[in-house]
């Protein structure tokens, strides 16, 4: 909580620093070291507090999953099927169709 409340406040300062130096009427290089500073260590301190509160992170086994399964289920790839449509087929017919027709005329 102390880590987003410090990106808040970071983002809150660097926001007034723009609007300092449009009153001075100065361009916007780069924001100031502490500022820098300031965001990097609350962001360090949030990612650290999300991940405690998480809790435990557990192993990621792919053997988990396939340990279960067959090899004919493992070994199945539906992308590799192909299916004849009867739209080639009607496709095809409706040209052999229109071709006989030119052909007697």
């Amino acid at each position: 909580f102390i880590g987003l409340l410090g990106l808040l406040h970071s983002a809150y300062s660097a926001a007034q620093h723009k609007s300092y130096l449009r009153l001075i009427q100065k361009d916007a290089q780069y924001l100031p070291n502490d500022i820098l500073l300031q965001t990097l260590l609350s962001l360090v301190l949030a990612v650290i507090g999300l991940l405690q509160s998480y809790g435990d992170l557990k192993e990621i086994r792919s053997t988990a999953e396939y340990s279960r399964k067959t090899w004919e289920v493992v070994g199945n790839r539906p992308s590799f099927y192909t299916f004849k449509d009867g739209l080639t087929s009607s496709v095809a017919k409706s040209k052999n169709a229109k071709a006989a027709l030119e052909s007697s005329t």
